[in-house]
């Protein structure tokens, strides 16, 4: 009888590892491995379970108890086995599933970012780029895949013209020997196409750098189109004979024409942050801010 229930006891043990062999089977990446191992598994269920019939219908007469014995822990070692196993690897799996997810969130992020985005590690060679980063500098994306060394990147700007007249491989030494010194930088960079991008780099730990790619054309046409403008103002304001004065809501003195400083400032002094108070007597600059005020109104 204690030899029939040890047996016994190992074949469930025997049939519960076959069930976690087969539930690992159904959600690992290779199957068959764990479809092979379940079916091993199983077999020797089956053929114990076979013997146990015969032991039984012997009116549990005779039978191995030592053979039973070593049939039970064989059984529940296979189980603790393949459960540890079972466990580490859905641990695995589960770890795995995490850092994908992340993945795919950060690789969505830099895909929907409207500045380029470009990381290469310790020995420069790029290891990750968004597609707003082959848009903003031209770069086709089917020759500058992950993995392309930076200096092809660099070399490809000299050749087209993109760091002006000069020998391409003196300026490819000269930009990937300052790169390798992983500092801090930040520049505008001129494409032949007229954009104007900022570029902004900064070094992350163990080497390498991630940098930024801004367009800031609209940026700068607007920064030249003030410039113009207030040259011409300049230039109108000086070539008028009327004396012309600048100032501020508060009455603060901003600018003046040559004419306006032949008649009231002869000495020449600075006029920004000066009032109407430091050139007329109090009684006619209190009149003149009583209109400046009127006009404000």
């Amino acid at each position: 009888m204690l030899t029939a229930t040890i047996l016994g006891l190992s074949i469930v043990f025997q049939f519960v590892a076959g069930g976690v062999a087969l539930s690992m089977a159904r959600g690992a990446r290779w199957r068959w491995p764990w479809l092979m191992l379940t079916a091993a598994i199983v077999l020797m269920g089956v053929r114990r379970s076979i013997s146990l019939y015969r032991l039984i219908d012997s009116d549990l007469q005779g039978g191995d108890l030592t053979t039973a014995l070593v049939a039970l822990v064989i059984s529940v070692l296979m189980l603790g086995g393949i459960s540890f196993f079972a466990n580490t690897q859905r641990r695995a799996v589960t770890a795995e599933a995490a850092v994908r997810e992340k993945s795919d969130l950060l690789t969505a992020m830099l895909e929907h970012m409207d500045a380029g985005i470009s990381m290469v590690d310790a020995n420069l060679i790029g290891v990750a780029t968004n597609k707003r980063f082959y848009e903003l500098l031209g770069y086709p994306a089917a020759e500058f895949p992950a993995g392309t060394p930076y200096e092809d990147f660099i070399r490809y700007n000299a050749i087209r013209g993109s760091y002006g007249p000069g020998d391409v491989d003196e300026m490819v030494r000269e930009r990937v020997e300052r790169a390798k010194r992983f500092e801090p930088h930040s520049l505008e960079h001129f494409l032949p196409d007229g954009k104007v991008i900022e570029v902004r780099g900064n070094p992350i730990p163990g080497g390498g750098f991630v940098t930024s790619y801004t367009d800031i054309t609209e940026r700068k046409l607007a920064e030249t189109a003030l410039r113009e403008s207030e040259a011409r103002f300049r230039t109108f304001i000086e070539n008028t004979p009327s004396a012309i004065l600048l100032k501020d809501v508060d009455g603060g003195y901003i600018l003046a024409n040559q004419t306006w400083h032949t008649w009231f400032n002869p000495q020449g002094g600075e006029i920004p942050g000066k009032t109407v108070f430091d050139f007329y007597t109090v009684e006619h600059a209190e009149k003149v801010t009583k209109l400046d005020q009127s006009v404000i109104e």
